[in-house]
């Protein structure tokens, strides 16, 4: 099974470029990781797959005279993300979960809806650094690794603020 969630990488880049020598001309490049780097940040949140699909559909499509720009492969990276997506239905839950996790209606204004993968919520909640002082409420959920693990999606534990404690424990209790 072809893991669907792998990153975007260097190596990723690098490959397609290859691909696509095999069929157009490279333009002339002063340094080869800065271009390399504007493609990846053309794409963000891309997967490799995604992107050895877009560079596929790149070279099927008739307007393939030239080196495709990041822009380019970057629009055809999202409507590959969408057609991986569909094809599978945990993965197109999960997005549809992230891109708005308080649309579902059983929502309150204290905590999201819960990850279709492993159930976790977004919630307010304010945090204890670890020098003792308390944050404002931030906006932070906690993803349970082995669902996701099993269901090949990867996720985000946003703002990841590993250094701090949960405001259940008070300074004294540690």
């Amino acid at each position: 099974m072809t893991r669907r969630s792998d990153p975007l990488s260097v190596a990723v880049v690098l490959r397609a470029f290859s691909v696509l020598r095999q069929h157009l001309k490279q333009p002339e490049i002063g340094n080869i990781d800065s271009y390399v780097q504007s493609y990846i940040e053309a794409c963000p949140g891309a997967s490799g797959s995604a992107f050895s699909a877009a560079v596929d559909h790149y070279l099927r499509t008739t307007e393939r005279a030239y080196w495709p720009l990041p822009g380019t492969l970057a629009k055809l990276c999202r409507e590959a993300e969408s057609a991986l997506a569909e094809a599978d239905p945990s993965l197109a839950a999960y997005h549809a979960w992230s891109r708005s996790p308080w649309a579902s209606p059983d929502v309150t204004g204290e905590k999201s809806a819960p990850c279709p993968i492993c159930g976790a919520c977004w919630v307010w909640q304010p945090w204890y650094r670890s020098d003792g002082t308390l944050t404002p409420p931030i906006l932070t959920i906690r993803h349970d690794r082995p669902p996701h693990l099993s269901a090949n999606v990867r996720y985000s534990d946003a703002p990841g603020m590993t250094d701090w404690r949960p405001i259940s424990l008070s300074p004294e209790s540690t």
